[in-house]
């Protein structure tokens, strides 16, 4: 809302601490995914649904992100894991 280079200022922090949020809201899909035998499918339509639907998803996942910041979602889910790998 700002005029000239303070605006513009204040829209690349904006972009910059949304795109943040964005990385971390991915990050804690993998991670609340984690353990579940649809997590590829899960997270398929995750990426195809920013892709094709990026004004929606992208908001919410930013909006899971946030979450992630305040009720520490990833830390809570710290029990569930990936089975070891037996292949040799």
């Amino acid at each position: 809302l700002l005029p000239d280079m303070v605006g513009f200022a204040g829209q690349l922090l904006l972009a910059a601490t949304l795109g943040a949020f964005l990385v971390q809201g991915f990050a804690t899909l993998h991670v609340l995914t984690r353990g579940n035998a649809m997590r590829p499918l899960f997270l398929a339509l995750a990426y195809l649904l920013c892709l094709f639907l990026s004004w929606i998803v992208l908001p919410l996942v930013i909006l899971l992100g946030l979450a992630e910041t305040f009720f520490n979602l990833r830390g809570r889910s710290g029990g569930r894991s990936n089975p070891p790998s037996t292949s040799h």
